[in-house]
Formats: C-alpha cells, sequence, structure tokens
C-alpha cells in the first residue's frame, strides 16, 4: 500500500484542502476541503480526485463554464447551427430525407403484412 501524502493545505483547482477526513469503505482516504466559490462550499474528496485533477470545485466552475457557454450563445443558437425559431437549408434537407425513410419503412411494412402498396418511392 503506498505512503499516505499529506495534501493539508494544498490547492487543486477551486479546492483548499483543510485536514484529513475519514477513509472511505474501500480504504482510499479522503480530505475535507473548502471551495473557494461565494458559498464556500465545503466537501469530503478523494485524494486520488485531487492530485488526478477529477475534482476542482464543488460544481461552482461546471457551472459557471455552462453559463459563460450559454452567454455566449445569445443568438439562440443551438449546437451552432441556426437561428432560434428557423432553420437551415441542411435541417430541411435531413428533415426530408428523414420522411422519405419513414415512408419507405410504412411502405415496406404494408407490403410484409399482404397489402398492394401505394406505388410510390419504388
Amino acid at each position: 500500500m503506498p505512503a499516505l501524502v499529506d495534501l493539508t493545505g494544498q490547492r487543486f483547482g477551486r479546492w483548499a484542502v483543510v485536514r484529513r477526513g475519514a477513509n472511505n469503505a474501500h480504504g482510499q482516504a479522503r480530505w475535507n476541503c473548502v471551495c473557494d466559490c461565494p458559498d464556500g462550499s465545503a466537501g469530503l474528496v478523494l485524494g486520488g480526485s485531487l492530485r488526478g485533477g477529477c475534482s476542482q470545485s464543488c460544481g461552482c466552475l461546471q457551472r459557471g463554464r455552462t453559463r459563460e457557454h450559454l452567454r455566449g450563445n445569445s443568438l439562440g443558437r443551438k449546437h451552432g447551427h441556426a437561428p432560434r425559431r428557423a432553420s437551415s437549408p441542411e435541417y430541411w434537407a435531413w428533415e426530408k430525407a428523414n420522411l422519405v425513410a419513414k415512408l419507405r419503412a410504412a411502405r415496406e411494412r404494408k407490403i410484409a403484412a399482404g397489402g398492394r402498396g401505394s406505388g410510390r418511392f419504388t
């Protein structure tokens, strides 16, 4: 088993390590940390998550990144595609192809069930 590395006083992202906490059920070291966010949230974080960069804050960092992403998305573009309440030519081409595929599938089901089919899309 590797020697325990004392993380007290160190910083990992927005976490500041305060003291050692109790091990989890698997024997992994946990640390009491305080976040730099305005809430000053505290958390019990695995040492491996801190050192590996998997845990950098109480969740405020992700919320902030999401907020900034949405703020940059002020034109209402979904996935950078088309403005709100409008559709691009690519979308309409996809929509038409999707409709044709659905109609073909319906026709094939009808024929398989014993019907003649409409004769369309042959």
